[in-house]
């Protein structure tokens, strides 16, 4: 299989994994080209994938997949998503 043969089929595998997040894709008009940040275009998947919930590095997808977040994004990257001391503070505050 060539490199663009398989990345055809993991964007498409990607894609049947996740009706809710492309119909949620095709839907938005507020957005640029469908994404919050602009750097996001430059992600290889055919639509950007919409996270439910986050905690610590585990997100779940519209769809329902959990998810190891390796990247954490922005200020996710320093604390983790909602870490309860964190979330406790800023409610304080």
């Amino acid at each position: 299989m060539t490199p663009e043969q398989l990345f055809d089929a993991e964007s498409e595998r990607y894609a049947r994994a996740r009706p809710r997040c492309r119909e949620r894709a095709q839907r938005s008009t507020h957005l640029h080209a469908g994404v919050p940040m602009h750097w996001m275009l430059d992600w290889p998947l055919p639509f950007p994938l919409l996270v439910a919930q986050a905690s610590g590095a585990t997100l779940t997808d519209i769809d329902g997949h959990t998810l190891a977040d390796f990247c954490l994004g922005d200020t996710g990257a320093m604390f983790g998503h909602s870490r309860a001391a964190v979330a406790r503070a800023i409610a304080e505050q």
